[in-house]
């Protein structure tokens, strides 16, 4: 295919008077080009010595002569003028960025291939490619990845052929149709094939779409009923609080109203007792004043008669016999004490009632870090099943790869092949834990009791077996694996991993950990015939740490560096998950 490339500077559209972009611009004898009103101001200058030349070559003329306008320089001149403003919106290419096909000096980012030229183009020059192949004659596209790798380096033609095992495009004039066992398939066939997928793929996410929206509907209706009842029952709760206050000042009226009629009257009776003895007290000291006289007198006579009188008017009356009773409001303080008893016994018990039984929100399943909390799983490494380059520390919670011998006791249980430890705790229900990890590459498993430990082979690997399940954390890649197959996850794992086991659906999900929030890596679903035993195959500088929920949680990436989002692989929809400084892109 021929190729055509003309690429013009900006300065050889500049005149040599003015050093600007020409202005109507026309040619001499010479063939030079200059603005006209420039060339105008020269050679009426040259106009009183009767000479005429060229500014530029200098080449004389014996009379003034007589320029055309050059039509086709006008409009490329227009065009670049067009062109110059609009560079002032190009970016310049970065060294990971598709650079424009066209530009010479300075290379600008590429927004457009074309499929036609196997080039790309920054906004200038897209416009001059359309200019010069009008019609649409040529298949144009955003600028997606790297246009050498749509290329056979071989042929210099797009790749036209998929390798279907190998999942990527091939040249089919490189490859036969049937290669090494690999069924390799048309670019367009293979394109239908995944657009049907894709489009099943679209009706599901545009479902969970509709399902999603109307759950936070739901949610929303929910908040704003529960914001609404808890506003009536706060109204509902200061207006019985009031009522309870009116009523326990309405009984302290009351009760202090009966304890001042109680004091009244027994005041007023001691006041009259009071009086009484008081009179009494008189008439005793009357009486012993007179007694005191009659004793004293010498009339031997009046003395006999005034005490005949005396000894008939004197009758000693029984005088009362006064006590305190303390014990008079005795009653009315315990029916006191009982009130305030019942009051204060009450209020506690609905309020204990209203904090600890109240949810507005609840959920299936576990859905924050807060949820899983309730199934936490508390997990001890078993010593007897740690591999011998394994080192246990931390009261037996974190297994380190040593390239010494350990020399532990042979025990049948203990795995003799592979780096791998199990817990001692077998799981049968809801349970989730969560596990640190660093170094080139941990797997993060559950297994039945009864899995391979003795002997050699791929199929003693965590996962690689029908009798347990797994996920490879590995800054590379990262995977789950059951009974030899692996499935590429897609997400960039953290350093801390939340698993969940839902024993009786039978899904395994495996989790990336912040301080609230839990982000799915991937969910297995399988039917668990037996209990389940968490494990760890832990590589060459590699460890994994059993967490308590209470720790703190260190929620950043473990892959540095990555700076574009295309690098990272996805085969559904396009879509990634990457994590870069602290920050989580969808």
């Amino acid at each position: 295919m021929a190729e055509l490339r003309v690429s013009v500077e900006l300065d050889q559209f500049k005149c040599p008077i003015c050093l600007e972009l020409l202005t109507n611009p026309v040619s001499i004898n010479c063939g030079h080009s200059f603005c006209k009103s420039c060339i105008q101001r020269k050679w009426d200058g040259d106009a009183n010595t009767g000479v005429y030349s060229c500014p530029l070559c200098r080449q004389k003329f014996s009379s003034r002569p007589v320029f055309g306008q050059n039509v086709m320089l006008a409009d490329m001149v227009d065009r670049m003028r067009k062109m110059s403003s609009n560079s002032a919106s190009r970016q310049p290419a970065e060294p990971d960025d598709e650079q424009c096909y066209a530009c010479i000096e300075k290379k600008y980012k590429a927004i457009k291939t074309c499929l036609v030229c196997l080039a790309s183009y920054c906004e200038v020059h897209i416009k001059l490619h359309n200019e010069l192949n009008p019609g649409n004659r040529h298949r144009v596209i955003n600028v997606i990845g790297k246009l050498e790798d749509k290329i056979c380096k071989n042929h210099r033609k797009l790749k036209d052929a998929y390798c279907c095992e190998d999942q990527r495009s091939v040249c089919v004039d490189c490859v036969s149709w049937k290669h090494n066992g690999h069924h390799i398939t048309s670019i367009w066939e293979a394109r239908h094939k995944q657009q049907e997928q894709l489009n099943n793929i679209q009706m599901k996410v545009n479902q969970r779409i509709q399902e999603t929206e109307n759950t936070l509907k739901t949610l929303q209706k929910a908040k704003y009923d529960f914001k609404k009842s808890s506003q009536a029952l706060e109204k509902d709760n200061e207006k019985t609080c009031e009522e309870l206050i009116s009523y326990i000042r309405r009984q302290q009226f009351v009760i202090r109203n009966m304890i001042k009629e109680k004091e009244q009257k027994e005041i007023q009776r001691s006041d009259s007792i009071q009086k009484q003895l008081q009179m009494e007290l008189v008439v005793y000291k009357n009486r012993a004043d007179e007694l005191k006289q009659l004793s004293c007198t010498e009339d031997h006579i009046y003395f006999l008669q005034r005490m005949s009188q005396l000894c008939a008017a004197f009758e000693f009356l029984a005088l009362p016999n006064i006590t305190v009773n303390a014990s008079i409001f005795e009653d009315m303080k315990k029916s006191v004490s009982n009130m305030k008893t019942q009051v204060a016994q009450l209020c506690k018990h609905d309020i204990k009632i209203s904090i600890t039984d109240i949810q507005l929100i609840q959920t299936s399943a576990p859905v924050i870090r807060k949820d899983f909390q309730r199934y936490f799983q508390p997990l001890t490494l078993d010593p007897k099943t740690v591999h011998k380059n394994l080192t246990l520390s931390d009261n037996n919670s974190k297994l380190t790869w040593t390239d010494g011998d350990n020399n532990y006791t042979f025990m049948p249980e203990r795995f003799s092949y592979l780096a791998q430890a199990l817990c001692m705790q077998g799981l049968s229900k809801c349970s989730y834990w969560e596990v640190e990890w660093g170094g080139p590459q941990v797997y993060i498993a559950v297994a039945y009791k009864g899995v391979f430990r003795q002997g050699c082979g791929s199929q003693l690997g965590l996962g690689h077996n029908e009798k347990s399940w797994s996920l490879c954390c590995s800054p590379s890649r990262s995977y789950v694996c059951h009974n030899y197959k692996e499935t590429d996850v897609h997400v960039k794992v953290f350093q801390r991993i939340g698993v969940y086991l839902d024993y009786a659906a039978g899904t395994l999900s495996f989790y990336n950990v912040s301080d609230t929030t839990m982000y799915l890596i991937h969910q297995i679903k399988a039917k668990f015939s037996e209990e389940l035993y968490p494990g760890f195959w832990v590589f060459d500088g590699s460890y994994v740490r059993l967490c308590h929920f209470s720790e703190n949680v260190a929620h950043w990436s473990i892959v540095k560096g990555i700076k574009d989002k295309s690098q990272v692989k996805c085969t559904v929809l396009s879509q990634f998950y990457l994590w870069h400084d602290y920050q989580l892109y969808h």
